[in-house]
């Protein structure tokens, strides 16, 4: 009565109330018919003189203990397992600075959800069911759970960066080979589980209580994590102040300004200034140098070499054996704003990244320099408001289950499941598209990326935040920004965000756009498409902001260095794969020359034109360059060496790559083991020139 009571109602809300054509209506539609079987069956087998007296009496026998422990595994494993290790991975990200909760909170709820469904509502069919069902429901869920781990461990495990929106980069689709392998795994599992079942149901019995405390350990060991990381992510909470960032620059002085654009590609240069021939006028001044190498395929790797020259490369940062990486990284954020202020400039740094060797940065890094201001910029304070808190909190509260659902799972089904990370949420509309961005394509999805519309919403600040004085003080302004980064369909030809972007018609009028001097990029994704349109959103912010420069006449005495701290594997263009990446047609792959090419623009006092170089530059030179003519003979002031470009003097380059690319990964003195290379010579588009050098 209770089953068919809450089918009817659930019907009643599908016929009646949401009449929305849409799948998640459907599966209600669907629940609602299904809820009704156990009351049909109950009336067939009572027409068929089955007494009343009888139907009780099935369901008295003993229940076993061994589908309560199934479900309690399940809803660990799915509510406190799964939803942990990924907070762990990186807790900072699942933390709004303008409104500070543990993220505990979200596994929390996570776990009611999952204890909910397993304990509560399984339970309550296992309870309704006669004794043969609960035999069958009892081996079920024994070959589930088994199924469940199984999935979870060792399938679907290389999915991409996974965002704080549990969106993956790059949406994913499995081949047939790869379901049909999943498929025969686990029917392998559960005949073996089912077998062990039948013969020896003790043993199972026994085993379930093992399995229960080892997820239970797992999550606490994750819960721990979480916990140690808080204080600090408290104390960089309590850094913010409701005051905007903001820096001046001088008419009268010298400006200096290192613009590192996290993951901007350089190759796309030459396709966006085809497309955009305003940008050429708007980056007067400035040289392009495409044949500009990385040391590292990750901000974590790249960027210290970018801020602190050549002492910092990933080989370098190594060989300090003794030196704590997070050290080490803090002082290569410092070199050039140490150096700045101790020669009189005025400083200003935005969004050092990795701070404190943590997610968001720890300005406390730049404390006790009298001339050294710091901000973060990117953490909400140009985008938040209290509905989109409110928004992104309920979505957390809910998609972590859905998350783990999809994650043990067979892989057949989780692409479904996953749903472009919407997980059959029925808030399809409204608030909610601020912060996930859902994509039917190339060319048209809805929603945003709550990543980029932070980064994005800093940039469009830029003029907002520059200050302008006739005096003659000098200053030097180091900037990170990520609308490269965390990257999303944008509306063209503006190529700015939007709720619903459709760019069907323009994609297919302006398909030459990725054509230049019988050279093309692919753009046949929605990820490499994403990645261009956020490339051109970057450099038209920029190119505005230059533009209220030159309004306000700091442009010509201002030294502009935009920088990337990596590039990216992209597999945009066959001849730049190497190795046996050659002919490789997976993204993400390490043998891209791509992925260690970044973007580099300088832009000199007084410089005009756009010039581009194709002499071999590394970003591990921006150091010198920021500083030449300014300061004589710079020194490192935590190391006492000498500033300078002599190591790009060699025959070989080394070059490191890594998945392990976050501070909590590398929390030792050296890097994890990771792929390394060699350039020999310094040509970085001479795929001969590059060769493996082993994993250590």
């Amino acid at each position: 009565s209770l089953m068919s009571g809450l089918g009817l109602a659930l019907l009643a809300y599908a016929l009646l109330v949401n009449r929305t054509r849409s799948f998640g209506s459907l599966l209600v539609l669907l629940f609602g018919l299904l809820f009704q079987l156990p009351a049909l069956r109950y009336l067939i087998r009572r027409k068929r003189g089955i007494s009343r007296k009888a139907l009780t009496e099935e369901s008295k026998g003993k229940p076993s203990p061994v589908f309560l422990f199934g479900c309690l595994f399940l809803a660990v494993l799915t509510g406190a397992l799964i939803p942990s290790s990924v907070v762990n991975a990186s807790p900072a990200e699942f933390v709004v600075l303008t409104e500070y909760y543990s993220p505990l909170r979200y596994v929390l709820s996570a776990f009611l959800l999952s204890a909910g469904t397993f304990l509560l509502w399984f339970m309550l069919f296992y309870y309704l069911a006669g004794n043969r069902a609960r035999r069958i429901m009892e081996a079920g869920i024994c070959v589930v759970a088994v199924c469940a781990v199984v999935d979870y461990m060792f399938f679907g495990t290389n999915l991409g960066n996974l965002s704080s929106m549990l969106q993956y980069d790059i949406a994913f689709h499995y081949s047939l080979k790869e379901c049909l392998i999943n498929l025969g795994v686990l029917s392998l599992c559960g005949a073996v589980v089912l077998a062990a079942w039948l013969k020896k149901r003790k043993l199972v019995q026994a085993l379930f209580p093992v399995l229960i405390l080892a997820v239970a350990g797992m999550s606490v060991y994750n819960i721990t994590g979480i916990r140690s990381e808080l204080p600090q992510i408290r104390k960089q909470v309590d850094q913010e102040t409701n005051a905007k960032a903001s820096f001046t620059l001088s008419r009268n002085g010298k400006n200096v300004i290192v613009f590192m654009l996290d993951r901007a590609i350089s190759s796309y240069v030459p396709y966006l200034f085809q497309e955009k021939p305003e940008l050429r006028q708007q980056f007067d001044g400035f040289t392009w140098y495409p044949n500009t190498l990385s040391f590292g395929n990750a901000t974590n790797t790249g960027s210290p070499a970018l801020f602190g020259g050549y002492e910092y490369t990933p080989e370098e940062l190594n060989r300090r054996s003794s030196e704590s990486l997070a050290e080490k990284h803090n002082e290569a954020l410092k070199v050039l704003p140490v150096l700045f202020s101790e020669a009189g400039y005025e400083v200003t740094v935005c969004n050092p990244p990795y701070a404190g060797y943590t997610e968001i940065p720890d300005l406390s890094i730049f404390e006790g320099y009298d001339h050294i201001k710091a901000y973060n910029t990117e953490n909400g304070q140009f985008a938040d408001s209290d509905e989109r808190l409110s928004v992104r909190q309920k979505i957390w509260n809910r998609n972590f289950f859905c998350f783990s659902i999809m994650k043990i799972s067979p892989l057949v089904l989780q692409s479904s499941l996953y749903q472009g990370g919407q997980y059959f949420s029925t808030q399809s509309t409204g608030s909610m598209l601020h912060h996930t961005q859902f994509i039917s394509g190339r060319s048209v999805s809805s929603g945003t990326n709550e990543g980029f519309m932070n980064a994005y919403s800093a940039l469009c600040a830029l003029p907002e935040m520059t200050l302008v004085s006739d005096e003659s003080q000098d200053t030097y302004l180091a900037i990170n920004n990520e609308t490269t980064h965390d990257v999303m369909l944008l509306q063209e030809p503006e190529y700015e965000p939007a709720l619903y972007v459709d760019n069907s018609d323009y994609d297919a009028a302006h398909e030459d756009r990725f054509t230049l001097d019988g050279r093309s990029i692919l753009a046949d994704t929605p990820f490499r498409m994403e990645s261009y349109q956020c490339n051109m959103a970057a450099l038209l912010q920029l190119g505005q902001w230059f533009d209220f420069l030159r309004e306000q006449g700091v442009y010509d005495n201002t030294r502009v260095i935009i920088v990337a701290d990596h590039g990216f594997a992209m597999n945009q263009s066959e001849d730049l794969l190497f190795g046996a990446g050659a002919g490789d047609k997976n993204l993400h792959q390490s043998e891209d020359v791509m992925a260690y090419n970044p973007l580099f623009l300088v832009k000199d006092f007084d410089s005009t034109g756009f010039h581009v170089d194709d002499r071999f530059m590394t970003n591990a030179d921006t150091p010198l360059l920021a500083l030449d003519g300014l300061v004589d003979e710079p020194i490192n002031p935590f190391t006492g060496a000498a500033i300078t470009n002599e190591p790009k003097n060699t025959d070989e380059y080394h070059i490191f790559n890594t998945s392990f690319n976050s501070p909590k990964d590398n929390d030792g003195n050296t890097f994890r083991p990771g792929n390394w290379y060699a350039l020999k010579g310094q040509n970085i588009f001479d795929t001969s020139a590059w060769s493996s050098l082993g994993i250590y």
